[in-house]
């Protein structure tokens, strides 16, 4: 931490800028970050999610193609006779 008092000490004198307002904004700063972090985590575990549910659609439409193509097979032979 002690490096980090020091770089703020000089990047609040070279701006010109009392230290305290500067390490508030830059809580503020972290805070906004934070957030944006949280929502972004939320929306990749959401995109995960839907990954999984479209996975599972597509296995489902390939079964449901399977059970018609063994469902229309006897119709089929049935026709021929």
């Amino acid at each position: 931490m002690t490096g980090f008092n020091e770089r703020l000490q000089e990047i609040a004198q070279r701006h010109a800028i009392e230290p305290a307002k500067l390490g508030r904004r830059l809580l503020q700063e972290l805070e906004t970050l934070d957030r944006g972090l949280a929502l972004e985590t939320v929306t990749q575990n959401r995109q995960q999610e839907m990954d999984k549910m479209e996975q599972a659609i597509g296995s489902n439409k390939s079964e449901i193609e399977t059970t018609r193509a063994v469902v229309n097979t006897p119709k089929h032979k049935r026709k021929q006779i």
